[in-house]
C-alpha cells in the first residue's frame, strides 16, 4: 500500500505547519512573513500611487 510515503500530502502539509509554528515563535521583526507582507504593501502602495497620478492626467469620462 502507499500509506506513508515521503511526498505525500500529509507530509507536506505536516512540513507547512511546523514552518508556521516556527515562524510564529520568533519575534514580529524576523518574521519573514510579516517582513514580505510589508514589503509587498509598500510596492502596492506606490503601483497605486502612479496608477492615481495616470488615471487624473488621463481620465476616462468626458464630463
Amino acid at each position: 500500500m502507499a500509506i506513508g510515503k515521503k511526498n505525500s500530502g500529509k507530509f507536506q502539509q505536516d512540513a507547512v505547519v511546523s514552518r508556521f509554528a516556527i515562524d510564529a515563535r520568533k519575534p514580529q521583526e524576523v518574521n519573514a512573513i510579516v517582513k514580505a507582507a510589508m514589503a509587498q504593501a509598500e510596492r502596492n502602495a506606490i503601483y497605486r500611487a502612479e496608477q492615481e497620478a495616470k488615471a487624473k492626467a488621463n481620465p476616462r469620462f468626458i464630463r
